[in-house]
């Protein structure tokens, strides 16, 4: 049953953005949809198993709201013979040069 949702889910163009159990019997889901600079968002499901509460968002798709979509600053792509530096990924390093004011 949950394969036949996640497929029907997936043949629209919606995706599962975050599912948890925080309780016994509590699920909560969210689904969205990224259409070209828009991401499309359903709002949160709660329910007792998880099958049921994405089909509480699969329900709510005629009331999602969107935004835009925001760049993740991820590379896609990285060359494997450079190592990669945190700081500069993170933009975290400091300047090489530092201009003191007399």
């Amino acid at each position: 049953m949950i394969e036949d949702l996640l497929d029907e889910l997936a043949d629209i163009g919606w995706t599962v953005s975050w599912a948890f159990q925080f309780e016994p019997d509590h699920w909560r889901v969210s689904i969205l949809k990224q259409v070209s600079d828009r991401v499309y968002f359903s709002h949160c499901a709660d329910a007792p198993t998880f099958a049921e509460a994405l089909e509480d968002a699969m329900s709510k798709i005629s009331d999602a709201t969107y935004e835009l979509a925001v760049p993740t600053g991820y590379v896609l792509e990285q060359d494997k013979t450079q190592p990669i530096n945190l700081l500069l990924a993170l933009g975290l390093a400091k300047p090489v040069k530092i201009l003191r004011r007399m």
